[in-house]
């Protein structure tokens, strides 16, 4: 049986408290719950999950918690240095050649010369160095897309959920495209977006909502 919407509300609660109890962005929270859906289903989306599945997902998540929580304490009292000194691991510098790339900066050359001017040094080594890079290159990413893109690429993928033409704060838009083509996931992915955007006077989308807005877009007009 699927998954509550009482479980799937306390899993993204959950991924709020992972980010603010590690220092981790809520992006890579996100990422790493993905990869525990993926772990216990075989999939990335906590929409996917069934009950007992779900159940599973929101104790490993509260363990890790639990496990953070117990290191910062730990640091605290120790005086041993801070999480943001500590080296990076192998998944941030994963999510951060990603990132590069969606960017643009597909060679080693360019990535090293963008990191000597953020973080005053060739490699990001440390946690620490890892977060400098990723909110500079996230930055970089969000302003590829003007509130013009946006507002397309929102409503193209409302109007293919419905049929209906939505107007998303910009202007009103209907297309010729086939409805019918986006997944359950897409669809709640969609309807939580647009009300992000409509309840809120500027539009500070994170990279990670802006590439799947893009792969939406994409899918419905290759």
């Amino acid at each position: 049986m699927i998954r509550t919407l009482d479980q799937n509300k306390r899993i993204w609660k959950l991924v709020n408290t992972f980010a603010s109890a590690t220092g981790f962005s809520r992006d890579y929270a996100t990422e790493r719950m993905h990869d525990i859906c993926e772990e216990y289903s075989g999939q990335r989306h906590s929409s996917d999950l069934t009950e007992d599945q779900a159940d599973e997902v929101i104790q490993r998540l509260q363990e890790i918690i639990r496990k953070a929580r117990k290191k910062n304490i730990e640091h605290r009292t120790s005086n041993i240095e801070h999480d943001a000194e500590a080296l990076a691991t192998n998944q941030q510098v994963a999510i951060l050649n990603t990132l590069f790339l969606d960017v643009g900066m597909d060679t080693d050359i360019r990535q090293m010369r963008f990191c000597e001017r953020v973080i005053k040094s060739s490699i990001p080594i440390t946690r620490g160095d890892v977060l400098k890079v990723h909110e500079a290159l996230e930055a970089m990413y969000v302003r590829r897309f003007t509130d013009a893109d946006i507002d397309n690429m929102l409503a193209l993928a409302l109007w293919s959920k419905s049929g209906r033409s939505y107007s998303t704060g910009w202007s009103s838009k209907n297309t010729s495209y086939s409805t019918g083509r986006l997944t359950p996931w897409e669809k709640g992915f969609i309807d939580d977006l647009y009300r992000q955007i409509s309840t809120k006077k500027y539009r500070k989308l994170s990279s990670m909502k802006l590439k799947k807005l893009k792969e939406i877009y994409d899918k419905l007009c290759p």
